[in-house]
């Protein structure tokens, strides 16, 4: 299990982002959370296998259809395996 802080910029707020962001976690299966940031960007934990953060990367590098996404930071850290995902 790996785990990725994330930063994503852009128009990434007022566009239902952590919501979906939070349904396409749980599809796929990633643990962590997200949040609204109050430079107007989100940013989260993201926890999984490989193949479980390889989609969610491609899913945050795009985003909902209502939003534009500019860049997306990534930065793999160690910490203690979360149970779920939340929105904070």
């Amino acid at each position: 299990m790996k785990s990725i802080l994330f930063k994503v910029v852009g128009k990434v707020q007022e566009v239902f982002f952590r919501k979906t962001s939070f349904e396409k976690a749980l599809e796929i299966g990633i643990k962590g959370w997200i949040r609204n940031e109050l430079d107007g960007s989100v940013c989260g934990l993201a926890q999984g296998s490989d193949i479980q953060l390889d989609l969610w990367k491609a899913w945050l590098d795009s985003g909902p259809k209502e939003s534009e996404v500019e860049y997306v930071e990534y930065k793999e850290i160690e910490i203690d395996q979360m149970d779920y995902f939340e929105i904070r």
